[in-house]
């Protein structure tokens, strides 16, 4: 993801300092159905724009850009619990 998708709104000491930032959940399973559209839509994985939600993960939602994930709607913190809706930048 890029540094603004993972960054929380902290001061950016402690991500320097400390490493807190956003991480993913569930990568593999969207790196799965990622693979798998590309696959269905017969489209080399760059070229996909799309939103991924693996089944079973909860609210685990990716948005794909270019075959590479640019953003994550849950992220492993302790506030990051499904339904609580914070929105994809």
């Amino acid at each position: 993801m890029p540094e603004e998708s993972y960054l929380y709104a902290l001061p950016y000491s402690l991500y320097k300092e400390h490493g807190v930032r956003r991480y993913g959940a569930h990568g593999t399973s969207h790196f799965y159905v990622t693979q798998e559209a590309a696959k269905i839509l017969n489209k080399p994985v760059e070229e996909l724009n799309i939103i991924t939600l693996p089944p079973r993960q909860r609210c685990s939602v990716s948005a794909i850009r270019n075959g590479k994930c640019v953003d994550t709607l849950h992220g492993s913190d302790p506030a990051g619990r499904p339904g609580d809706g914070y929105p994809l930048r």
